[in-house]
């Protein structure tokens, strides 16, 4: 199964192997941003709410005072 990439300007975000790249070179990105980056990406078509990013980043177990 072929690997979804997203592009926007110089960006390229493979939903498949986890990774952002800039002008084809990988950018170092630390968990939380890049799981932030896919999750909003993968829901580009509506808001994510606070809650599904909590639970998405941290889990149901976590307590995050956000």
């Amino acid at each position: 199964m072929p690997h979804e990439t997203l592009r926007f300007e110089d960006f390229e975000l493979d939903l498949g192997s986890f990774e952002l790249r800039r002008a084809g070179r990988l950018v170092k990105l630390e968990r939380i941003p890049l799981q932030l980056l896919f999750l909003l990406a993968e829901n580009r078509d509506r808001l994510a709410t606070r809650k599904e990013i909590l639970l998405a980043i941290w889990g149901k177990d976590v307590f995050v005072d956000a």
